[in-house]
């Protein structure tokens, strides 16, 4: 039907583009409302299962207290052996509730962050957003000239020598290039990293080749939405040696990248939080383990592979919102440790993973992404708060990833890795224990 025969029926052609318009607009409305809905009601939910561990826990604490009592009285218990035997209980029954506290929530078919101090400060929350927009004092400070961005943010190219033989050098002495941090002299270094940009990693560390969030686009989404990287890639995703591992903290595009999904597929083994293997199954990819918080595998009977809590949320679009869960990982071999943090705001439990699994080798600790800290802090720690995961670790050393790649803040684009030494210092942290690296760079890890 042309614009004549439309006007002749009476109808204004704005009206049928009206109609789309009104229809994203209701389901946009619809959406928000259900949002509000679950946040205030998910609250009183969270609210109940501190309120229920509390309880546990005072509970578990009376066993000691009463035997600390009789110590101090000086009185002898009518059975030693049974106390010790509830001393110990009361201990062990405090841990398993202790962990409790950071197990994953679900509440209305979306998973929830069983945080008090969590609010719900980013995408989903529109308004929020658009205050932030319509304020927004944007100080990234990129220069226009692609020269001068080159020499602030260089890119070098992996060493290959290395990168291909690691697990069956027993030295990188031997080795000259400038962008090796080689450790102590003569000695092989237990595991390797190197950064390709947010916080896609290679690690290698006990035979084993780990890839981390990885996104080699040229934009967020695929190449052609999304914020542009500031510099490019360091090298294509077939430069690098075989794949064994690759861990998805969460679905967020800038953390897992369709493309690289398809060209990996099922030669490598995915480790992804709970709700995520439909949308890799959705892709043809199969080989994928998912894992809840605290859950544990046992990757070839080498490394134990484990899900631990972070404070974030999930979701591609607007719809499918929290539907799947987000989480760090550990990864404990037999000569080193490896911790990939993902995107995190800052909460107890890292202390809590740390007196379980640590001491850490190595942890992938994001410190970019975190301005303004008001609409941002409760999603993305910023250089300061990477700092204290590291020590609740009790890290050896820790890399600083989630910057210098795709700028989705306010902070200028240089200041996570200067406020990160500036943090090292303030906190006594020794030189060379938290650092970053060039894109591209391989770092050697000492043992």
């Amino acid at each position: 039907m042309g614009h004549q025969s439309i006007v002749a029926l009476g109808v204004r052609p704005y009206v049928f583009a009206a109609v789309p318009v009104a229809l994203l607009g209701s389901i946009l409305l619809f959406e928000q409302s259900r949002w509000l809905w679950h946040r205030r009601h998910r609250r009183r939910a969270i609210e109940r299962h501190w309120e229920y561990i509390d309880g546990q826990m005072k509970e578990v604490e009376e066993v000691e207290n009463a035997n600390e009592a009789e110590e101090e009285e000086g009185l002898e218990p009518a059975n030693p052996d049974e106390t010790r035997k509830a001393v110990a209980l009361s201990r062990a029954q405090m841990g398993f509730w202790r962990q409790k506290v950071y197990t994953s929530l679900k509440f209305a078919g979306r998973f929830v962050n069983p945080f008090l101090e969590w609010r719900d400060k980013n995408a989903t929350n529109i308004w929020e957003y658009v205050r932030w927009q319509l304020t927004r004092h944007n100080r990234n400070g990129i220069p226009k000239d692609n020269k001068v961005l080159a020499e602030s943010l260089p890119t070098v190219q992996p060493n290959w020598e290395l990168l291909q033989n690691f697990h069956n050098r027993s030295s990188v002495d031997d080795l000259e290039a400038s962008w090796i941090t080689l450790p102590s002299h003569g000695s092989r270094p237990s595991m390797t990293v190197t950064w390709f940009g947010q916080s896609t990693c290679l690690v290698q560390m006990d035979g084993y080749n780990i890839l981390t969030d990885p996104i080699f686009s040229s934009r967020t989404v695929g190449n052609w939405l999304g914020p542009r990287r500031l510099r490019p890639v360091p090298c294509n995703l077939s430069d690098l040696p075989k794949i064994d591992i690759v861990l998805v903290s969460h679905d967020h595009y800038d953390h897992l990248d369709r493309a690289v999904v398809k060209e990996l597929g099922n030669s490598v083994t995915w480790y992804v939080p709970l709700g995520l293997r439909d949308w890799f199954g959705s892709h043809g990819v199969t080989n994928v383990v998912e894992l809840d918080w605290w859950e544990e595998r046992l990757h070839e009977n080498t490394l134990r592979i484990i899900g631990t809590p972070i404070q974030h949320w999930s979701g591609r679009h607007f719809f499918d919102v929290n539907r799947t869960l987000w989480c760090s990982f550990v990864v404990k071999g037999p000569t080193s440790s490896f911790f990939h943090c993902g995107d995190t705001g800052y909460c107890t439990a890292f202390k809590e993973i740390g007196k379980k699994y640590g001491p850490i080798t190595l942890a992938a600790l994001p410190i970019g992404a975190y301005e303004p800290r008001w609409f941002l802090r409760h999603q993305h720690v910023d250089p300061d708060e990477a700092c204290q995961i590291h020590t609740d670790l009790n890290a050896s050393y820790s890399i600083g990833v989630h910057w210098g790649t795709f700028m989705m803040s306010d902070e200028h684009y240089l200041d996570p890795p200067k406020y990160l030494e500036e943090s090292r210092i303030r906190r006594n942290l020794a030189e060379g224990t938290v650092f970053t690296s060039r894109l591209g760079e391989t770092v050697c890890i000492p043992k």
